[in-house]
């Protein structure tokens, strides 16, 4: 089973190369790296060295938009929506594919990957293909978000079609550092916890409904 794993940046050059040296590390050997540089274009030089595929927004566009447009590029088997902050253990991705081919043989669904520290079980995760194949042009992420809140909606339609699965043996070290990407995203937390409850209270699902409350006014 090979598997893609999607990797959005902005300016953490010390914290992406051990995330994907992790990877690169891991007991599952049949993967593929995606890196999203998120409108920082000087770190194309130095993540040009490692063996990793690219992706090039000209400008900052923040993380589900990189995971979107990542979708767009990658075609394995099973595909691992990260970030840049993330230390994988050994036999996370083997742990997780063996969940996938246990649980979702078909490929469609979602295997959630367990977090270090306290947070939303479904924040990262391994995509089954045909899971993908689900969302429109492969937009698995609601892009009425910019940051926060489209993954844990994203679960919510899983689970609602029993296609989630937590792998409590796929696991990661989430750093979560407040450094200069941090600030930068944080302010996005407001807004996107606003579209979390307007999108409940107007009783969309991300997966079932394809409704955008942004284009909407």
């Amino acid at each position: 089973m090979h598997i893609d794993v999607l990797i959005p940046t902005w300016n953490r050059p010390e914290l992406l190369r051990a995330c994907v040296q992790s990877i690169a590390q891991s007991t599952q050997k049949d993967v593929s790296i995606f890196v999203i540089i998120d409108g920082n274009l000087g770190l194309i030089e130095t993540v040009s060295r490692w063996n990793v595929a690219i992706i090039v927004n000209q400008e900052r566009r923040d993380w589900i938009f990189s995971i979107n447009k990542g979708l767009q590029f990658a075609h394995g088997d099973g595909i691992i929506y990260a970030c840049d902050d993330l230390v994988f253990h050994k036999d996370c991705i083997a742990n997780a594919v063996v969940a996938m081919k246990e649980k979702f043989p078909d490929g469609d669904g979602l295997v959630a990957i367990k977090q270090s520290v306290v947070g939303c079980n479904t924040a990262f995760g391994l995509f089954g293909h045909k899971f993908i194949e689900r969302f429109p042009e492969q937009c698995v992420f609601c892009p009425d978000y910019v940051h926060y809140g489209s993954d844990s909606e994203l679960g919510r339609f899983a689970r609602s079609i029993n296609r989630l699965h937590i792998c409590e043996e796929a696991r990661v070290i989430h750093h979560r550092l407040k450094d200069a990407t941090y600030s930068i995203a944080k302010p996005m937390e407001v807004q996107d916890f606003h579209f979390i409850d307007a999108r409940r209270k107007a009783g969309l699902l991300w997966g079932r409904d394809f409704q955008l409350l942004r284009k909407q006014g």
